[in-house]
């Protein structure tokens, strides 16, 4: 029965995600976080960021980066494209930080790891709709921008949160808000609920 069902969100520390004092980069800079494979989809944000005046952070290791690295040469972007390795979540939380929004185009749906963090940090999210996805998990249409999963409509809402600074500011906040109903602190509370109600 649907009751029956509870929703238990990989944990991620407010003592370790949160947002630092230090200001943004100078540029407007989007991020991305993840395993470097097709199906995360960040060849989609690399096309996406073409004709905007912005950056785009790539962070993940995977078989994909030398497609993703010539793809962003062949567009003229390896100046605006920054493929960063995998580092640990002390520095991790500087390189959110950085950033002045979190984007996905993740074709698998649901809600990933650096989805929570980014949010723990503070940053507005972009991310693609998915066919079996009614609304965006967690964050509904309230809590991000959703789009559909295209190049296009990732530039439109990047440009939108360029110009818009209104807007960044309330979806910053609701990443704040939503995050701290699912801190990890919490998650852990309700897991070791649910073990004891199994025993």
């Amino acid at each position: 029965a649907p009751d029956k069902i509870r929703l238990i969100y990989n944990r991620v520390s407010p003592e370790i995600f949160y947002p630092l004092p230090e200001p943004k980069d100078a540029k407007f800079t989007a991020l991305v976080v993840g395993r470097l494979i097709p199906e995360k989809n960040q060849r989609t944000l690399i096309e996406a960021i073409k004709d905007l005046d912005c950056r785009l952070i790539v962070s993940g290791q995977g078989p994909e980066r030398e497609n993703l690295e010539r793809l962003a040469s062949d567009l003229g972007l390896r100046e605006r494209v920054e493929f960063v390795g995998k580092i640990d979540n002390r520095e991790m939380v500087k390189l959110y930080n950085r950033a002045h929004l979190y984007v996905t185009a993740n074709q698998y749906g649901g809600m990933e790891i650096p989805v929570i963090e980014a949010m723990a940090c503070g940053l507005p999210i972009v991310r693609s709709k998915h066919p079996l996805e009614k609304k965006p998990e967690l964050l509904g249409y309230e809590g991000c921008l959703y789009v559909d999963n295209k190049p296009e409509e990732f530039s439109r809402a990047i440009k939108k949160l360029m110009t818009d600074h209104q807007l960044r500011e309330d979806l910053s906040k609701k990443s704040l808000a939503i995050f701290q109903s699912i801190r990890g602190d919490k998650m852990e509370r309700q897991e070791k609920e649910l073990y004891l109600n199994l025993i």
